[in-house]
């Protein structure tokens, strides 16, 4: 009972912080969070355009199965300005996502939003300073192996071996405190195919999910350490070829490392009947027509800096296969995954 308890609060949550509604069979009182705006959005030094995405909430359907509900807010209009005077309003591409143009964060400048709905409601968000960021000294990984019980589908419990790379980021801290931080990890492969066609013998294509397992954040202020060694991804060995890793590191204001601080602490809570029940969580974006509106996502701002690694899986597993190894199929390898190239992607050897 405990772990079917723990699952589902797990999907809901996951499902919350994709911006969606969980639906499940038990019983529930939607009470007032249903209709509820939410707001995911980031301006970053990077070159944009940045995408600003609005939705939805709708409430539980307790006599439908599980399912994930998406409600875009379409024809808003949503307005970013500056602490320069610079103001621009930007272009619905497509329904709920709204882009920006002719414009490039700058560090040291404050950032807001403002949207109007379709239906004259007005909001905005609380101003965000965009922060320097420090580099990432260095990309470190360790290779890790572990049993994990698991029920298969006939009901039987079994024992599986998991072989993973844990990715560590590096980073020599500033003396000043106030420094807060998020990585976001991706990662693309190198497979084979059987065939005697050089040209379509060898591929890479990109893992399709980001590698965090949760979120990933720091604050200075919660420790005393002048460097930081942060976990911000774990690889699969799942072949026994190149894997390059790239993480982005950003300077996240005090605001949002406590807003991503409660998804998380979301996200770890043990799953016991005793634990508060997963609640929304509120941003930075408030209502100006209602001040007891509830309003969820947040609005941010920040600098990005990057560092990538290149992993030998295999003699980083001590030349040892995959335990459980994807087969190697025959054909044309751009075939055999999404998004797969024949071109070797830059920082493979």
């Amino acid at each position: 009972m405990m772990i079917r308890w723990r699952f589902k609060k797990i999907v809901c949550f996951f499902l919350f912080i994709g911006l969606n509604a969980c639906v499940d069979p038990i019983s529930l009182s939607v009470g007032g969070n249903a209709n509820l705006l939410v707001v995911d959005g980031l301006i970053t030094d990077e070159l944009g355009p940045y995408v600003i995405k609005l939705s939805r909430t709708i409430p539980f359907d307790n006599n439908q199965p599980l399912r994930v509900y998406s409600i875009p807010e379409k024809g808003a209009l949503v307005t970013l300005t500056d602490n320069e005077g610079h103001s621009q309003q930007l272009t619905e591409v497509e329904s709920g996502s709204y882009l920006t143009h002719s414009i490039t964060g700058k560090v040291g400048n404050t950032y807001t939003i403002s949207i109007q709905t379709k239906d004259g409601k007005k909001y905005h968000s609380a101003p965000e300073k965009m922060n320097a960021v420090a580099s990432v000294a260095e990309l470190q990984y360790e290779f890790k192996t572990s049993d994990v019980l698991f029920v298969n589908s006939n009901g039987s419990p079994r024992v599986q071996k998991l072989e993973e790379f844990y990715i560590y980021a590096v980073v020599n801290d500033p003396l000043e405190l106030g420094n807060s931080y998020r990585w976001q990890s991706s990662g693309i492969f190198e497979f084979f195919s059987l065939t005697d066609i050089p040209e379509i013998k060898q591929c890479w294509a990109p893992t399709l999910s980001r590698l965090e397992r949760n979120l990933s954040i720091y604050s200075d202020r919660e420790s005393k350490s002048s460097q930081i060694r942060q976990l911000v991804g774990v690889v699969n060995y799942d072949r026994p070829t190149y894997y390059q890793v790239k993480v982005k590191q950003q300077s996240i204001t005090e605001g949002a490392y406590e807003f991503f601080k409660r998804m998380r602490q979301q996200q770890t809570t043990t799953g016991s009947i005793f634990d508060a029940a997963p609640t929304p969580i509120v941003g930075n974006i408030v209502s100006e027509n209602d001040e007891d509106e509830v309003v969820l996502g947040y609005f941010g701002a920040s600098a990005v800096t990057e560092a990538t690694l290149l992993i030998n899986r295999f003699a980083g597993a001590n030349y040892l296969p995959p335990t459980r190894n994807i087969a190697i199929q025959s054909g044309d390898c751009r075939n055999h995954e999404p998004d797969a190239t024949n071109v070797k992607p830059v920082g493979f050897n």
